[in-house]
C-alpha cells in the first residue's frame, strides 16, 4: 500500500470532491464508494488546497459553483498545486463557454448536474487506464 491509501494495483482510487456537503450526499457519494474510491471532501477552495497539500488525489471533482469563488477561476490555482490530478468540472447549468473554458484549462471532462454516473464512470475508467500506463 502506498502512503496515501492507494494500492499498487489501483484497487483504491483517491478522489477529492470539492463541493458542498449537500451536493455530495446521495448519488455521487454512493457511486464513488461503490466504485472503490478513497474519498476526500472539501467545501471551499481553501480546504481543497489544504487537501491537495496533505494528500495526492488521482481525481478531483470540482464544482463550478462554489461558495466564495467560481470553480473555473480557482481551477488554475488548484492545478498549479497538483498538476498530475485529473480534474472533472461539475456544473448545475449547461454552459458551452464554461465547458470550453474548463477543457482549455485542463479539465478531462465537464459534467452537468444531475450527474450522469455512466458518463462519470467512463471518464474515471479512462483516467485509470492512463494512470496504469504511466
Amino acid at each position: 500500500m502506498l502512503h496515501d491509501g492507494r494500492t499498487v494495483n489501483n484497487a483504491v482510487f483517491t478522489t477529492l470532491v470539492v463541493d458542498s456537503a449537500a451536493n455530495f450526499k446521495g448519488p455521487l457519494e454512493n457511486f464513488l464508494k461503490a466504485e472503490g474510491h478513497y474519498i476526500l471532501r472539501a467545501e471551499t477552495a481553501l480546504e481543497a488546497l489544504a487537501m491537495t497539500g496533505q494528500h495526492w488525489p488521482d481525481l478531483i471533482l470540482l464544482n463550478k459553483e462554489m461558495d466564495g469563488t467560481n470553480g473555473l477561476k480557482f481551477f488554475p490555482e488548484l492545478l498549479a498545486e497538483h498538476p498530475s490530478a485529473a480534474v472533472i468540472m461539475m456544473a448545475t447549468k449547461n454552459g458551452i463557454s464554461s465547458a470550453v473554458d474548463a477543457v482549455l484549462l485542463g479539465a478531462v471532462d465537464y459534467l452537468e448536474r444531475p450527474l450522469d454516473t455512466q458518463r462519470l464512470k467512463r471518464t474515471i475508467d479512462k483516467q485509470r487506464e492512463l494512470y496504469d500506463l504511466l
